[in-house]
């Protein structure tokens, strides 16, 4: 039946950083179980899978930690590299009022879904169904004692995968600027 191909796999932290996975140190044409991923991925980042581009076939062929890539793999012209792939994180936001906020959010909290480095800006008030008493508006969102200006982005935040960030509304009381005139001079006052 002939010598089976022995073959030793590299991996590619692909911008993570850290240890790589220490098996499969060598692989053959049956067995080559991708291994469960030990870099540390960039930030933002998760874990998706390895993939392996094959230059006698040129294909990319992708492996989930457990799949079995000996018959892909070994047919490399040199030592084959696993590449780690990573996929952005996601993460939701969660809109609802300080307890001694003079608003309301509609069905409190208000929950929008975010994706690492893509758009998602923390809400004016346009943005979430909120409805303040009167005299107030919106002064900015509190995150665990952190102020958040309405607009801000929030794209590249440092956080996990699937998790909530809780943003609560901090209202202000409304100034208006009156100006009027008396003999000829204008005058303004604030209320």
């Amino acid at each position: 039946r002939g010598i089976k191909k022995l073959f030793t796999v590299e991996f590619d932290a692909n911008g993570g950083t850290g240890t790589a996975p220490q098996s499969p140190a060598v692989c053959n044409y049956e067995s080559c179980i991708a291994p469960e991923n030990t870099f540390t991925p960039p930030v933002g980042y998760k874990f998706k899978n390895w993939s392996y581009y094959n230059d006698a076939t040129g294909f990319t062929s992708f492996f989930a930690p457990g799949e079995n890539a000996g018959v892909t793999i070994s047919h490399a012209i040199r030592e084959p590299i696993l590449v780690a792939q990573w996929e952005p994180i996601e993460f939701e936001i969660s809109y609802d009022v300080a307890s001694d906020a003079h608003a309301t959010i509609e069905d409190a909290p208000y929950i929008v879904k975010c994706t690492y480095g893509q758009e998602c800006y923390a809400a004016t008030y346009n943005g979430v169904p909120i409805t303040f008493d009167t005299g107030y508006k919106l002064s900015h969102w509190d995150w665990d004692g952190t102020e958040v200006s309405a607009g801000q982005d929030l794209s590249t935040i440092t956080t996990t995968d699937g998790d909530v960030i809780n943003l609560d509304a901090v209202t202000d009381v409304k100034v208006a600027l009156i100006t009027y005139n008396v003999l000829g001079e204008a005058k303004t006052i604030r209320c």
